[in-house]
């Protein structure tokens, strides 16, 4: 379990989006990982600023640990959203339609610069992360054979044809026994959203013994059978 110090720094250090809790979260499972010494690197599909990936970054330093962070985004903003998005999406974001460029929503956008030098502030390695820049639905094929056994993958697209690439390029890099963090799940009183109904057609049902966060609703995590 993570310490109030250690809990201080996720507050104040990366100061990005994402709520506490979900860094807390996010910080005991990395640990969890290290403890039951699970084979394989970090990765998070959906960027942004890098307050996720300082975490992971942050306990692979705790422990001397030396395997990697594998940081994927368009580092552009998120894609304007599709016919399989939610009408508010599609508001929020703009709307693209099938069979065009994709373009950015100009939301959420943080160039690898950026995330850098956030690094420098929260004194985290940049040599343990590798970056991969560009839109999921076009470069995922083609990153991902780069990316060797995943302990971990965290998915933070907020959209439904962002969602599909990465379940099909990452999550079969993850282990038997590692952890998936899925950050837009959504709350189970509430309508599954688009990026859930991808996860289950994806895996046929439901993620099986999926633990909800508490303090974040939305956001669940599973171990890969």
């Amino acid at each position: 379990m993570m310490n109030e110090r250690e809990k201080h720094w996720c507050v104040y250090a990366p100061v990005v989006a994402g709520s506490h809790p979900a860094k807390w979260n996010t910080w005991e499972i990395c640990e969890r990982i290290i403890a039951e010494k699970i084979e394989g690197d970090f990765a998070e599909a959906g960027v942004m600023a890098g307050g996720q990936i300082a975490v992971m970054c942050k306990v692979l330093q705790k422990y001397g640990d030396k395997r990697l962070v594998h940081a994927f985004d368009s580092f552009e903003g998120i894609p304007m959203a599709g016919d399989n998005d939610l009408e508010l999406c599609r508001k929020t974001y703009g709307y693209h339609a099938p069979g065009t460029p994709l373009k950015t929503s100009g939301e959420s956008a943080s160039t690898i610069q950026n995330i850098l030098r956030n690094f420098v502030k929260w004194d985290i390695d940049k040599e343990r992360v590798q970056f991969y820049k560009g839109w999921f639905e076009e470069t995922l094929a083609k990153y991902s054979e780069s990316v060797g056994p995943l302990a971990l993958l965290r998915i933070d697209v907020d959209l439904y044809d962002s969602t599909v690439p990465v379940l099909e390029h990452l999550y079969p890099k993850v282990v038997s026994g590692g952890f998936i963090i899925d950050d837009d799940f959504g709350p189970m009183d509430q309508a599954p959203t688009p990026c859930r109904v991808a996860l289950m057609k994806y895996l046929g049902g439901m993620p099986k013994d999926f633990v909800e966060v508490e303090g974040n609703p939305g956001t669940v995590y599973w171990r890969k059978p």
